[in-house]
């Protein structure tokens, strides 16, 4: 069996489990929620934190892994978004979305450690999509800039060092 086949089989026995797995996506992080409310209650809310830093930690590894298999389908198996199953393509939306909505209920998400390395990935992500973008307009060996020199150096050492500090702050350095 090839990878290709293989690919194809996990996707085929997925969908055939697609309403279940729409389900879990409800439930799950509801669940969680709940045991996260119960563990904020105690003598200190680590154990709530702790949970709830889970929570997001898994519901962002879905949310990954979907993107990782959707580029995978899209790119290498010439497969279209719109023929896949809608319930997995709806499955890690939820889930995160429930996931994130169900802590912001129980504790602040600034506070917990997890949903910053999300908005900080997250804008990671925006930055070097953006120069990618930015970069693939050009053609040959011909860059155009109307400024001086200087506000160009400036430019990019402003983007320089934001993407330092975003990977700073997502290792956890100061």
């Amino acid at each position: 069996m090839t990878l290709e086949q293989s690919l194809i089989e996990v996707y085929r026995v997925a969908a055939a489990r697609g309403p279940l797995l729409l389900g879990c996506s409800v439930v799950i992080p509801l669940l969680g929620t709940l045991a996260t409310w119960i563990g904020r209650g105690g003598r200190t809310d680590n154990d709530g934190r702790a949970l709830a830093n889970a929570l997001i930690l898994i519901a962002m590894a879905i949310f990954i892994v979907f993107l990782l298999a959707a580029t995978v389908a899209v790119t290498l198996l010439d497969r279209s978004l719109l023929q896949a199953e809608w319930t997995l393509l709806l499955t890690p939306i939820v889930w995160l979305g429930l996931t994130l909505w169900g802590v912001r209920l129980v504790f602040a998400l600034e506070d917990l450690r997890a949903a910053l390395l999300l908005r900080d990935a997250g804008l990671l992500l925006a930055t070097v999509a953006a120069l990618l973008w930015f970069f693939s307009q050009f053609r040959g060996w011909g860059v155009v800039f109307f400024g001086g020199l200087m506000q160009l150096v400036v430019i990019v050492a402003l983007v320089a060092l934001f993407i330092r500090s975003l990977l700073r702050r997502i290792r956890g350095g100061s």
